[in-house]
């Protein structure tokens, strides 16, 4: 919650703070780990079938979509790993509220996109929020208001989920 008044709980911005600002302390908030459990068999089954680290699935799930597989973006993505329609028609993912479907589609995507940024991950995360043409154009993390908070939110998310062993047995 953002508010400007204080509330036991919540941090009061002033009125110089701009919705530009307040994205910026809610990037360095921590990150909830949500409850990836009901899904760690479908972020097991693609991250081996397409060699990408589970714990970095996880911490996009848990950026995307807090876990929640009816979210439903203002752009229209939709699912736990919030897919566009067009690209889970190029995944061949039907029913984009499908956790293994869409899980499955959008595990792939990011290994296309580590195969494509040479294995880069903070490209390729960055890719997967503002699109690849858009990180070739910058020939890096495009700076536009989204793109680096997102990268930062997932990269703190994935050694959260590497710390607290989201991913073992």
């Amino acid at each position: 919650m953002i508010s400007d008044r204080p509330i036991a709980g919540y941090v009061l911005l002033t009125k110089r703070d701009t919705l530009t600002n307040a994205g910026d302390f809610l990037a360095d908030r921590p990150v909830d780990l949500g409850s990836p459990a009901e899904f760690k068999a479908h972020i097991r089954s693609a991250s081996r079938k397409y060699m990408v680290d589970p714990a970095l699935i996880e911490a996009i799930i848990q950026v995307e979509s807090s876990f929640r597989s009816d979210a439903v973006s203002h752009s229209g993505a939709t699912g736990l790993m919030q897919l566009m329609p067009g690209t889970a028609r190029d995944l061949d993912v039907i029913d984009r509220y499908n956790p293994r479907e869409n899980i499955h589609g959008g595990v792939k995507y990011i290994s296309k996109l580590m195969k494509r940024f040479d294995n880069n991950m903070m490209l390729a995360i960055a890719a997967y929020n503002a699109g690849p043409a858009a990180v070739e154009r910058y020939n890096g993390v495009p700076p536009n208001a989204e793109t680096p908070r997102y990268v930062k939110k997932v990269i703190k998310a994935y050694h959260d989920f590497r710390i607290t062993g989201y991913t073992e047995d």
